[in-house]
């Protein structure tokens, strides 16, 4: 990841002197279920696509509270920049990374009891850290692109589901893909 534009800078410096490319991209796009679902798209099997609905939620999934993530000064997202533009990343590939039209979101910021929320899977945790969360826990979104597809995305490092979620719709003229 790069905070900055120097640091963006240093990646193709490095690139072009090594000779090798640079990626922009996440890997969730390549993962093998969802190169799957991209080929059945390509093959047309799904038709022309209308809606894409994407969903990364965690019951408890905050990372390090008082790190970059979680204060707004350095982060200025959470959940929805975090684990969102993975997401995005799969849609937009799917559609050929239109131009967006339009979009609007909704981050929401629940912080009574962060400590509770923080993600159980890490090993870095220390109950010493700052408890800093001014970011959104939640974040839901609509994006609607030029060629007329709806993005429909949501977020969450802490929600009321039991278990973590990730799940892929799409829903076309010939047919609806899921991956969960």
């Amino acid at each position: 990841s790069c905070f900055s534009l120097d640091e963006a800078e240093l990646l193709i410096e490095a690139s072009v002197f090594n000779r090798r490319g640079l990626l922009v991209t996440s890997a969730s796009y390549y993962r093998s279920d969802v190169s799957r679902m991209c080929e059945e798209v390509r093959q047309g099997k799904v038709g022309d696509i209308h809606c894409i609905n994407l969903s990364w939620r965690r019951q408890t999934g905050i990372p390090r509270l008082g790190s970059w993530f979680t204060r707004s000064s350095t982060a200025i997202v959470g959940s929805g920049g975090d684990l969102g533009w993975h997401l995005l990343d799969i849609a937009l590939g799917i559609l050929g990374y239109p131009k967006i039209f339009s979009g609007f979101g909704k981050p929401v910021v629940e912080n009574s009891n962060p400590k509770s929320m923080v993600a159980s899977w890490r090993e870095d945790v220390s109950n010493e850290q700052i408890n800093e969360l001014s970011v959104d826990t939640q974040f839901f979104g609509c994006l609607l692109t030029e060629t007329g597809v709806v993005v429909n995305l949501s977020t969450a490092w802490a929600s009321h589901r039991q278990g973590d979620e990730t799940s892929v719709q799409i829903f076309g003229g010939a047919s609806e893909l899921t991956l969960l």
